[in-house]
This record gives structure tokens, C-alpha cells and sequence, in this order.
């Protein structure tokens, strides 16, 4: 080679300039990714800083959006009596069902009680409730996110994608609401994911096909997944039905006639514990138990799409009203289970191009989980917003999975990377400020509510002699809250005109069970009951922003106004003793 040529000077020159375009091009995408996923990390904490901020105030407590669970149902008063007498009833629910065990299928819900029980038990009780109850379920909702990231962890998925995934789930509304509440939905979405990501970090180590399982294996296969069902939240009973036996197919249990004994054998040994459970504190059995029958909880069970397999107005109308709230709630996954399809048809069109088979089997194995739970939630489960937490931690678990899948394509970095900037900007721009605002529009509701029933008792303290037996206070849901709180008295609650023991008219049943005062809003539950409500004397009322109803916390700035009314009840019968 001739040194004095400069074109060969150009050529090597040219050649070095190629090489540092190649190399570099693959630095930069990475780049890019970090400094996008550390922008939405340092954006999701501080979410969740003004999320930890109102978890005692947004909602406010027993909202209507939960219709009083928190406390007038099965729920916190529930539960805790569930692991003092075994029971599982609301003693403030007086005049309705819920004084009596609700049957087998709801009564057995041992891993709340133990998880919202227990604090009760234990702590102080001046510490309220609801405060305890929004406790563990936001440890819960963190449990959820640390489950998933320990899967993912597990599984040698990116880190990257898991942050994102993890942000997207955490800041929907859904989740928000969730983590919020003092009931069991948070739970069930933990029970839903964990139970999946276990078998599926089993198939991680195992060979591709069905394996075939021990009879051990299929038992505690069995044993598990029908305590979980069972012990903590009735939604299971569905959700986990076809995941379960899709995994037990998977892994060989339903192989031979062996295994499937083993694996039934697992399940009614479950059975046979929580059943003796429940008869040594009931002495009998029920399955539903009177929860089930004329009541709210039957006309929930009636209107379930299960039970109009056949008319298109009644599937549509569901499905119509639970794509509303997908999307109201957590439009992300609007986009992102269509994305699971498309990538699970394109995986199995590309699968003999692919060497990673393992991904690929992976994502098959959570995508048909998934659908078993999707499917269930299509048929067994109402319209109500907050059971989308029961699938959206698995749908993320699943997203998770399928990106892990694509990542030798280029795009994909490129892809999380805008992703998670756009994330954090929404984060920063809308929904910061919308959790602030909620934040304040709770604040603002709970704290009139607050002062409107401690004036409302105050009054009411004026009037009944000292010494003598506590007055009973028939109370609607918000004020349920503070009342709790006032050892003076015995709390009612209108539990009665949807669980109603007894076939009557509401000022019948005020009247048997010796209610002395009623505290109502100007908004009756029922119109048989504002009814007997007016027959009583109003000895005080105070107006002011009280009622969540038609808030939107995330966009009203100005608060719903009602007037808080305490009644008098003037004749009224003893309460037979039968």
C-alpha cells in the first residue's frame, strides 16, 4: 500500500467513521431509555407521596362509591368479629341479615379477617377503622407492585419495561381508588397475580409441554388454589376458577387418574377445613346463607351476565358500561389488551423464526391465565369499577412478559423509552394535580361531615338522661364514619332496607328494634324510608358540602351540598324479646 495515496486515507477514514455510528447507535438508545425511566421513577414517587397524603381523606370514608362497605357491611366490623366469634357479622347492622353468618361462600374469609382484623384487635380503639382498614390495603397495593417486580425479576425481564409497566399500573385511577379503600379488591388482584406468577416461575424451570406433575404436586395444586379461592374474597370463587384448572392441566396434574384424584382430593380437603371452621362457631351450614335471598345482594346475583348467557341486550349493556369504566379508569389498558392479542397472534405466526422459545411460552402461559380471568369477570362479575383491580395487576404482569418477547427487536427501547417520557409528562400535567385536587375536595367533605355529626350528637346528648341505657342512633353511610367513634351510644345502620330480616315496612322495623334518633341526609336510600324518617321529630339540621354522590373528585373544585337532619323518634315499641 502506498502511504503518499489519500484516497486510501479517506477509505480507512470512512471505515472508522462507520464502526463509531454502529456502536454508538446502540449506546444512545440505551441512554435514552435510563434517562426516561429515571424521569417517570422520580414522577411515579412523587404520586404516590401526594397518594399517601390523602389515604385517610379521598374518599371520604364509606363513599358512595362503595356504597358503605367499608364498615356498614361485610367489611372492617366484619371481619373483625369473623376472627373473635367466627362469625362473619356486621353488630351495628341491627334489624337486617347481617347479624347472622352469611353462608359458607362469603363467611369464609379468614385472610382478610386475620390482615384488617387483627390490627383491630390489637390496637388501640380510639384509632379509627376506616384508618386501619386504608392501612393494610395500601400495603397491599405495594405488595402488588413488589409482587410483580419480583416476577419480573424472577423471569429476566427488562427493567426497564417493568418500571413502566409498574407506573402504568399504579397511576390509574382504578388503582388509586383501590389502594384508597378499606375493602378487599386490592387483595384479591394481589391474590389473582401472585397465584399466577408462582406457576409461572415453575415454567420458567421446567421443559416446553405439559410436564408431568407429582401426585404431591397436584394435591397442594388443589389444596391452594381452593383456599384462595375461598379464604379471602368471594370474587376468587370466579376469577380463579378457570386459571386454576388451565394450570393444573398445564403442569400435568389433570394427566392421569391419579393426579386428577390427587388435585380434586387437595381441593375438598380445603373445603372440609374452612366447613368445619364455620360449623364450630355456627353449628350448622349454609352455602349462601339469608344473604342470598330477597335482597340486595340477590338482585346483584340476578343481574349477572351469567344468568342471561343468551340475550345480546343484557351482554351488551354489561359489556358497554365495563368498557365505559376501562376506560375511565385506566385508559392505558383500553390500548394495551388489544396490543396482548395482536402480540400473541404474531408470536404464534413467528414462533419457528424465533430461537428465545422460552419467552414465548411464557407469555402464552400468562396470556391464557389472563383470558381465564377476563372471562370470568365478563360473566360473573357486575359493572362496578372497582373490581377492575381484580385483573389489571395480571394484565400488567402479562404486558410485562410479552415486551420480554419482542426484545431483540429494535424498536423496543426506542418504544419504552417515549413511553415512559409520555407517562411522566401526564403524570406531571394531569394527574398530580387531579390526586392534589381530590385530596382537598375529601378534606373539605370529611371535615364538614365531622363537624356536622358532633354538633348533631351534642344535641342529641342534651336530651337523654344521664345513667340510662345508650341510645340507639339510626344513621345513613357518611355519618357512620364519626359515629363509630362515640362510645356513648349504639350505632344502626340502614343495613336493614337491603338485607331486611324481616318482611316489613322500614318504621316497623325502627320501632322493634327501639331507635331513639336518626340521623339522615336529604337524600333517603329508599322512599319508604324517608317516609318513616319524616314521622320523626327533626331537633336539629345543619347544611354544608356533606355527600360525595355526584363528586368527581379528580375534577370538581366545588363540593355537593346537602343538609344533615337529627330526628327524634317519639313512640316507638321495645324491642321484643324473641
Amino acid at each position: 500500500m502506498d502511504a503518499t495515496r489519500t484516497d486510501h486515507d479517506r477509505d480507512w477514514k470512512g471505515r472508522i467513521s462507520l464502526k463509531k455510528r454502529a456502536s454508538l447507535t446502540p449506546s444512545v438508545r440505551i441512554r435514552l431509555e435510563g434517562l426516561a425511566i429515571f424521569v417517570l421513577v422520580v414522577v411515579v414517587l412523587v404520586f404516590f407521596y401526594f397518594s399517601f397524603r390523602t389515604l385517610y381523606v379521598f374518599p371520604v370514608p364509606d363513599s358512595y362509591r362503595w356504597y358503605g362497605d367499608e364498615t356498614q357491611t361485610w367489611m372492617l366490623l366484619g371481619w373483625k368479629n369473623l376472627l373473635q366469634h367466627g362469625r362473619l357479622t356486621v353488630p351495628i347492622a341491627l334489624g337486617s341479615t347481617l347479624e347472622q353468618a352469611p353462608g359458607l361462600l362469603i363467611g369464609s374469609a379468614w385472610v382478610p379477617a386475620v390482615c384488617y382484623g387483627l390490627p383491630q384487635l390489637i390496637l388501640s380503639a380510639d384509632i379509627d377503622p376506616i384508618t386501619i382498614g386504608r392501612t393494610v390495603t395500601m400495603l397491599f397495593a405495594i405488595a402488588t407492585l413488589i409482587a410483580i417486580g419480583w416476577a419480573s425479576y424472577r423471569l429476566r425481564l427488562s427493567t426497564a419495561a417493568m418500571l413502566l409497566s409498574l407506573g402504568l399500573l399504579a397511576t390509574t385511577q382504578s388503582f388509586t381508588f383501590a389502594s384508597h379503600s378499606a375493602r378487599y379488591d386490592m387483595m384479591t388482584g394481589f391474590a389473582v397475580v401472585l397465584f399466577v406468577a408462582f406457576f409461572a416461575l415453575r415454567l420458567n424451570v421446567s421443559s416446553e409441554g405439559r410436564t408431568q406433575s407429582t401426585r404431591s404436586f397436584a394435591f397442594w395444586l388443589g389444596l391452594c388454589a381452593m383456599l384462595t379461592a375461598l379464604a379471602i374474597s368471594p370474587h376468587l370463587e370466579a376469577l380463579l376458577f378457570l386459571p386454576a384448572l388451565y394450570i393444573a392441566w398445564r403442569f400435568g396434574a389433570l394427566g392421569n387418574r391419579k393426579n386428577a384424584l390427587a388435585f380434586f382430593g387437595g381441593g375438598l380437603v380445603a373445603i372440609t377445613v374452612l366447613v368445619g371452621a364455620y360449623m364450630a362457631a355456627n353449628h350448622h351450614v349454609s352455602i349462601g346463607g339469608a344473604l342470598f335471598e330477597e335482597s340486595q345482594a340477590g338482585s346483584y346475583l340476578g343481574n349477572l351476565p351469567i344468568m342471561h348467557p343468551f340475550s345480546w341486550s343484557a351482554q351488551s349493556h354489561q359489556l358497554w358500561a365495563k368498557g365505559y369504566y376501562l376506560w375511565h379508569e385506566a385508559p392505558a389498558f383500553v390500548m394495551i389488551f388489544p396490543l396482548l392479542v395482536i402480540s400473541t397472534i404474531m408470536l404464534a405466526v413467528l414462533r419457528r423464526h424465533v430461537d428465545d422459545r422460552s419467552s414465548i411460552e411464557q407469555a402464552n402461559f400468562l396470556t391464557i391465565c389472563l383470558a381465564g380471568a377476563l372471562f370470568s369477570a365478563l360473566l360473573f362479575q357486575s359493572t362496578l369499577p372497582y373490581y377492575l383491580i381484580h385483573i389489571l395487576p395480571l394484565a400488567t404482569l402479562t404486558l410485562l412478559v410479552h415486551l420480554n418477547a419482542w426484545r431483540g427487536t429494535p424498536w423496543l427501547r426506542l418504544l419504552v423509552a417515549m413511553s415512559a417520557l409520555a407517562l411522566a409528562v401526564v403524570m406531571v400535567l394531569v394527574w398530580i394535580p387531579q390526586l392534589r385536587n381530590a385530596g382537598r375536595m375529601g378534606k373539605r367533605i370529611d371535615e364538614a361531615n365531622t363537624t356536622a355529626v358532633q354538633a348533631a350528637i351534642e344535641q342529641e346528648s342534651r336530651l337523654w338522661e344521664a345513667g340510662s341505657s345508650r341510645p340507639i342512633v339510626l344513621a345513613q353511610g357518611p355519618s357512620v364514619h364519626e359515629l363509630l367513634r362515640d362510645t356513648t351510644i349504639r350505632l344502626m345502620t340502614e343495613s336493614f332496607l337491603f338485607f331486611p330480616a324481616r318482611r316489613e315496612p322500614p318504621e316497623a322495623t325502627i320501632a322493634r328494634e327501639g331507635v331513639n334518633y336518626i340521623i339522615d341526609y336529604n337524600r333517603p336510600m329508599t322512599p319508604e324510608y324517608q317516609t318513616a324518617v319524616r314521622k320523626a321529630m327533626p331537633i336539629f339540621s345543619r347544611s354544608g358540602p356533606l355527600l360525595d354522590r355526584t363528586i368527581d373528585y379528580f375534577h370538581d373544585t366545588t363540593s355537593e351540598l346537602d343538609t344533615l337532619t337529627l330526628y327524634q323518634v317519639t313512640t316507638c315499641e321495645r324491642r321484643p324479646d324473641e
